[in-house]
């Protein structure tokens, strides 16, 4: 009997293990949405700011840094990080860069104007 229970619980445990990887939820999509200089007093200002930002609308963000800071967020979320840091930008003097999905450059104003069909 304690064999078959031993053997009971290790193939639980084994299922568990085995069964879990295939349950968890997949990782997002990272695209480049801001970076800022990687500097303390930017890291502090700015970059606290830009990630405040985002938390208080439920985007879950990361950066990456070497010479400079780039905060990445789900491809899913992206136009709307993207929106609410131009604002940010513009409203608060926010000093950073925003970025496309490809890393370049853009400018606050082509996320806040709508777009017209051609």
């Amino acid at each position: 009997m304690n064999t078959l229970l031993r053997f009971a619980l290790f193939a639980s445990a084994f299922s568990l293990i085995a069964i879990a990887p295939a349950s968890r939820a997949t990782e997002p999509n990272w695209v480049p949405t801001a970076s800022w200089p990687n500097n303390p007093e930017a890291n502090e200002k700015q970059g606290t700011r830009a990630f405040t930002i985002l938390r208080e609308h439920n985007i879950q963000a990361v950066a990456v840094a070497s010479a400079g800071v780039t905060l990445n967020v789900g491809e899913t979320q992206a136009t709307e990080a993207r929106k609410l840091l131009a604002k940010a930008i513009i409203a608060e003097n926010l000093r950073i860069d925003l970025l496309d999905d490809q890393g370049k450059l853009i400018a606050p104003a082509e996320i806040l104007t709508p777009r017209t069909p051609k």
